[in-house]
Protein backbone atom coordinates (compact mmCIF):
# COMPACT_ATOMS: atom_id res chain seq x y z
CA UNK A 1 0.00 0.00 0.00
CA UNK A 2 1.63 3.53 -0.93
CA UNK A 3 0.60 6.69 0.75
CA UNK A 4 0.12 9.35 -1.28
CA UNK A 5 1.11 12.82 0.76
CA UNK A 6 -2.49 14.03 1.69
CA UNK A 7 -4.55 10.73 1.05
CA UNK A 8 -5.42 9.00 4.87
CA UNK A 9 -7.54 6.23 4.66
CA UNK A 10 -8.24 2.48 3.79
CA UNK A 11 -9.61 1.40 -0.03
CA UNK A 12 -12.90 -0.29 -0.78
CA UNK A 13 -10.67 -3.37 -1.04
CA UNK A 14 -8.50 -3.33 1.50
CA UNK A 15 -11.53 -2.92 3.74
CA UNK A 16 -13.16 -5.61 2.04
CA UNK A 17 -10.51 -8.32 2.82
CA UNK A 18 -10.34 -7.35 6.41
CA UNK A 19 -14.15 -8.20 7.32
CA UNK A 20 -13.58 -11.24 5.13
CA UNK A 21 -10.97 -12.68 7.37
CA UNK A 22 -12.72 -11.88 10.63
CA UNK A 23 -15.97 -13.63 8.98
CA UNK A 24 -13.68 -16.63 8.50
CA UNK A 25 -12.18 -16.34 12.23
CA UNK A 26 -15.45 -15.80 13.56
CA UNK A 27 -16.56 -19.56 11.59
CA UNK A 28 -13.96 -21.83 12.40
CA UNK A 29 -13.97 -20.36 16.32
CA UNK A 30 -17.69 -21.16 16.14
CA UNK A 31 -17.45 -24.63 14.47
CA UNK A 32 -14.67 -25.42 17.21
CA UNK A 33 -17.19 -24.87 20.07
CA UNK A 34 -19.93 -26.61 18.60
CA UNK A 35 -17.28 -29.62 18.78
CA UNK A 36 -16.06 -29.06 22.99
CA UNK A 37 -19.09 -30.85 24.22
CA UNK A 38 -18.14 -34.32 21.86
CA UNK A 39 -14.46 -33.65 22.73
CA UNK A 40 -15.67 -33.96 26.38
CA UNK A 41 -17.27 -36.45 26.87
CA UNK A 42 -15.00 -38.93 24.45
CA UNK A 43 -12.22 -37.51 27.02
CA UNK A 44 -14.46 -38.63 30.02
CA UNK A 45 -15.32 -42.44 28.29
CA UNK A 46 -11.80 -43.04 27.50
CA UNK A 47 -10.93 -41.84 31.04
CA UNK A 48 -13.83 -44.54 32.59
CA UNK A 49 -12.90 -46.98 30.33
CA UNK A 50 -9.50 -46.77 31.29
CA UNK A 51 -9.71 -46.76 35.18
CA UNK A 52 -12.34 -49.78 34.63
CA UNK A 53 -8.86 -51.35 32.94
CA UNK A 54 -7.24 -50.53 35.96
CA UNK A 55 -9.26 -51.87 38.22
CA UNK A 56 -9.34 -55.45 36.54
CA UNK A 57 -5.42 -55.13 36.64
CA UNK A 58 -5.09 -54.56 39.96
CA UNK A 59 -7.50 -57.69 40.92
CA UNK A 60 -4.90 -59.85 38.45
CA UNK A 61 -1.80 -58.64 39.71
CA UNK A 62 -3.05 -58.37 43.35
CA UNK A 63 -5.05 -61.60 43.53
CA UNK A 64 -7.72 -60.05 45.15
CA UNK A 65 -11.19 -58.47 43.58
CA UNK A 66 -11.06 -54.55 42.55
CA UNK A 67 -14.03 -53.04 40.82
CA UNK A 68 -15.48 -49.60 40.57
CA UNK A 69 -18.92 -48.55 41.90
CA UNK A 70 -20.87 -45.80 40.10
CA UNK A 71 -23.29 -43.70 42.53
CA UNK A 72 -24.91 -40.87 40.83
CA UNK A 73 -22.50 -38.48 38.95
CA UNK A 74 -19.15 -40.35 40.50
CA UNK A 75 -17.56 -43.63 40.43
CA UNK A 76 -15.19 -45.11 42.75
CA UNK A 77 -12.15 -47.96 42.28
CA UNK A 78 -12.33 -49.51 45.13
CA UNK A 79 -10.02 -52.54 46.45
CA UNK A 80 -9.91 -55.98 48.55
CA UNK A 81 -13.26 -56.49 47.55
CA UNK A 82 -14.86 -54.01 49.46
CA UNK A 83 -16.57 -50.90 47.93
CA UNK A 84 -16.27 -48.50 50.88
CA UNK A 85 -12.25 -48.95 50.19
CA UNK A 86 -11.26 -46.79 47.83
CA UNK A 87 -8.09 -47.75 46.22
CA UNK A 88 -5.18 -45.18 45.83
CA UNK A 89 -5.09 -42.99 42.27
CA UNK A 90 -1.77 -43.55 41.05
CA UNK A 91 -1.96 -39.85 39.49
CA UNK A 92 -1.20 -37.95 43.02
CA UNK A 93 -2.24 -41.14 45.85
CA UNK A 94 -5.58 -39.40 46.94
CA UNK A 95 -8.97 -42.08 46.60
CA UNK A 96 -10.08 -42.66 43.69
CA UNK A 97 -12.76 -41.24 43.11
CA UNK A 98 -13.94 -39.41 40.21
CA UNK A 99 -16.69 -36.58 40.38
CA UNK A 100 -18.59 -35.53 37.17
CA UNK A 101 -20.25 -32.55 39.08
CA UNK A 102 -17.21 -30.89 39.16
CA UNK A 103 -13.72 -30.12 37.28
CA UNK A 104 -12.53 -30.81 33.98
CA UNK A 105 -15.81 -33.43 33.19
CA UNK A 106 -18.20 -30.88 34.41
CA UNK A 107 -21.92 -31.55 33.34
CA UNK A 108 -21.73 -34.98 31.98
CA UNK A 109 -24.71 -37.54 33.32
CA UNK A 110 -23.31 -40.90 34.37
CA UNK A 111 -26.26 -43.94 33.97
CA UNK A 112 -25.24 -48.13 34.19
CA UNK A 113 -26.81 -50.75 33.77
CA UNK A 114 -24.95 -52.90 36.21
CA UNK A 115 -26.20 -55.05 39.14
CA UNK A 116 -25.71 -53.19 42.07
CA UNK A 117 -23.78 -50.60 40.06
CA UNK A 118 -20.83 -52.30 40.32
CA UNK A 119 -18.14 -54.23 38.49
CA UNK A 120 -16.07 -56.34 39.97
CA UNK A 121 -12.80 -58.60 38.45
CA UNK A 122 -11.60 -61.86 39.92
CA UNK A 123 -8.22 -62.83 40.02
CA UNK A 124 -8.18 -63.79 36.55
CA UNK A 125 -9.77 -60.45 35.11
CA UNK A 126 -13.34 -62.05 35.02
CA UNK A 127 -16.17 -59.17 34.91
CA UNK A 128 -18.75 -59.35 38.42
CA UNK A 129 -21.72 -58.07 39.31
CA UNK A 130 -22.01 -56.58 42.67
CA UNK A 131 -23.56 -59.76 43.83
CA UNK A 132 -20.46 -61.53 42.63
CA UNK A 133 -22.35 -63.24 39.43
CA UNK A 134 -20.82 -63.46 36.39
CA UNK A 135 -21.80 -60.09 34.03
CA UNK A 136 -24.15 -61.13 31.11
CA UNK A 137 -24.69 -59.28 27.96
CA UNK A 138 -27.77 -57.81 29.31
CA UNK A 139 -26.28 -56.20 32.27
CA UNK A 140 -22.72 -54.82 31.05
CA UNK A 141 -22.71 -51.02 30.06
CA UNK A 142 -22.27 -47.86 31.38
CA UNK A 143 -23.75 -44.69 29.85
CA UNK A 144 -22.11 -41.03 29.31
CA UNK A 145 -24.14 -38.12 28.49
CA UNK A 146 -24.25 -34.58 27.81
CA UNK A 147 -26.27 -31.45 26.70
CA UNK A 148 -25.88 -30.99 23.16
CA UNK A 149 -23.68 -34.84 22.29
CA UNK A 150 -24.42 -38.11 21.58
CA UNK A 151 -24.35 -40.17 24.33
CA UNK A 152 -21.32 -42.73 24.35
CA UNK A 153 -21.78 -46.29 25.83
CA UNK A 154 -18.94 -48.37 26.98
CA UNK A 155 -19.53 -52.30 26.86
CA UNK A 156 -17.50 -54.49 29.57
CA UNK A 157 -17.51 -57.77 27.15
CA UNK A 158 -18.67 -61.08 29.63
CA UNK A 159 -15.70 -63.82 30.58
CA UNK A 160 -12.72 -61.10 29.15
CA UNK A 161 -13.55 -57.96 31.08
CA UNK A 162 -12.79 -55.87 27.83
CA UNK A 163 -13.99 -52.34 27.79
CA UNK A 164 -15.22 -50.91 24.33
Amino acid sequence: MHWRRGEEGWTLIELVLVVLLLVILAVSVSVSLQNYGTIKLNGAARELASDIRFAQQLSMTQQVRHGVIFTANTYTVFENDNTADPARNPMGGTDFTVDYSTGEFQGITLSTVLPGSVVKFDSRGAPLDGSNNALTAGNNTVTLSLSGATPITLTIQPNTGRVN
